[in-house]
C-alpha cells in the first residue's frame, strides 16, 4: 500500500529506538501512516473559502485499487535511499511520490506529484503517531500556537482545522513528531493523528479551480524533546529553503567553499526574517548604505544577549540602533552595543515572540 508502519528515532542511550508511528491496538495505528484519503467537501456555502468540520465523517476511499501502488526502489546507496511509489486513490486521483531519507538529514521527506482532476473532494495525508499530548504546536508568521488535540467542547469543534505555516509539531515532554511543509498549510491533529491537507477542488466560482498537475513536499521528523526544545525551527526553514546545484571543477568548489556564515543569529530560536536597504538611505547605491534586519523570537521565550553576527566579507558595523516598524527611530532608542570585532551586534533582550527592527550603519 505504500504506507509507513514503523519509524523509529535512536539515540545513543536507546540503540533499539523510539518507535513514532501508532501500532496495532492504537487505534489508527492499524492503518499505517503516510496514507491518503480522499473526503467528500462539499460547505453549506462559499465551497472556494470554506471548509466544514462535517467533511471528515465523509471518506471516499481509504484503500487503493489492488493493482495499485507501484512500489520501486529507486536508491539504495549508503547516503541516500529513495522510494518510489505511484498509486490511485481514484480515476481521477493519481498520487506519485518519493520518500528520501539521506544520511545527513534528521527528516524523511515525501516528494509528492499529483495528477488531480476531481470534482467538491479534499485529499489529505494522515499520519497516526506514537504520541499523545493534549495540544498540538503550529507554526505561524513571527512565532506558535497551541491549539487542542480533542474535541471536548463545542470551542474545540470549531478548531477541526488550522493554519500552520512550516510545521505542525506534536510533543510529550521528553519526545514529539514534526510534520514539515514547503506549501501546504491546513493542518489537524485528533488525538494522536495528525493530517496535512493537500488539494481541494471546489467548483464555484472557478470551475476548473487547482485542477491538474502538482508538486509539493512534506516531511517528519521525529525529535528528542518539545518543539521549544529540539531542531524543528532549522529543519523546516531547510525544507522550505532547499540548497541549490551548481556544476564546478574541483578547483573551483575548493575556492568557494567558505567556512563563515554571511548572517547568523544567536540563539538560533531568534530568527533572522529580513535584510535590506534601509528605506531612507542618504545613498542606496553604494556598497555602505544603511540596511535593516528584522528579527523574531519563535519560541515564546524572554531571551537576553541575543547576538547578530555578520560573515567577515561584509564592513564592520558602526552603529546600531532599534527602530520600529516602518524604520522610525524610537523616542529614547539607544544604540547597541557592539562586539570587539565589529562584526556582531548584541541585542541585550527580546521579549517572547517579539519583532525586533535594527538599523544598521557601516563603518
Amino acid at each position: 500500500r505504500g504506507r509507513l508502519v514503523s519509524l523509529r528515532c535512536k539515540s545513543p542511550d536507546d540503540a533499539e529506538g523510539r518507535e513514532c508511528i501508532g501500532q496495532p491496538g492504537d487505534g489508527d495505528g492499524a492503518l499505517g501512516a503516510n496514507r491518503f484519503v480522499l473526503y467528500e467537501d462539499r460547505p453549506l456555502c462559499w465551497e472556494a473559502w470554506d471548509v466544514d468540520a462535517f467533511h471528515v465523517e465523509k471518506p471516499l476511499t481509504a484503500e487503493p485499487p489492488a493493482s495499485l501502488p507501484i512500489i520501486e526502489l529507486r536508491e539504495a546507496e549508503p547516503l541516500r535511499a529513495t522510494l518510489r511509489i505511484r498509486t490511485a486513490l481514484s480515476p481521477k486521483c493519481i498520487v506519485q511520490q518519493e520518500i528520501v531519507l539521506t544520511a545527513a538529514a534528521a527528516t524523511l521527506v515525501f516528494l509528492t506529484e499529483v495528477e488531480w482532476a476531481e470534482s467538491n473532494k479534499i485529499l489529505k495525508v494522515e499520519f497516526p503517531l506514537a504520541v499523545r499530548a493534549p495540544m498540538a504546536t503550529y507554526d505561524g508568521a513571527f512565532g506558535s500556537v497551541q491549539r487542542p488535540t480533542h474535541r471536548n467542547t463545542s470551542w474545540d469543534v470549531a478548531k477541526f482545522e488550522g493554519c500552520a505555516h512550516r510545521y505542525c509539531d506534536l510533543s510529550e515532554p521528553n519526545f514529539g513528531v514534526a510534520l514539515l511543509n514547503d506549501c501546504k498549510y491546513g493542518h489537524s491533529v485528533w488525538g494522536s493523528t495528525m493530517a496535512l491537507s493537500l488539494l481541494r477542488a471546489p467548483k464555484s466560482p472557478d470551475p476548473k479551480a487547482d485542477m491538474d498537475h502538482h508538486i509539493f513536499a512534506y516531511a517528519l521528523y521525529p525529535h528528542a524533546g518539545d518543539a521549544a526544545h529540539s531542531d524543528v525551527l532549522r529543519e523546516a526553514a531547510a525544507l522550505n529553503t532547499p540548497p541549490e546545484y551548481y556544476s564546478m571543477t574541483p578547483s573551483q568548489a575548493l575556492a568557494a567553499i567558505q567556512p563563515e556564515s554571511f548572517l547568523s543569529t544567536h540563539p538560533a530560536t531568534v530568527e533572522l526574517d529580513c535584510f535590506k536597504l534601509a528605506h531612507e538611505a542618504p545613498d542606496r547605491t553604494t556598497e555602505r548604505a544603511p540596511v535593516i534586519v528584522r528579527l523574531h523570537e519563535a519560541i515564546g521565550s524572554r531571551t537576553r544577549n541575543v547576538r547578530l553576527a555578520f560573515g567577515a566579507r561584509l564592513p564592520q558595523v558602526a552603529r546600531a540602533v532599534r527602530v520600529n516598524m516602518v524604520e522610525e527611530a524610537t523616542e529614547g532608542a539607544l544604540p547597541l552595543s557592539l562586539a570587539d570585532d565589529g562584526h556582531t551586534v548584541v541585542v541585550p533582550e527580546v521579549g517572547p515572540w517579539e519583532v525586533v527592527t535594527i538599523r544598521l550603519e557601516w563603518a
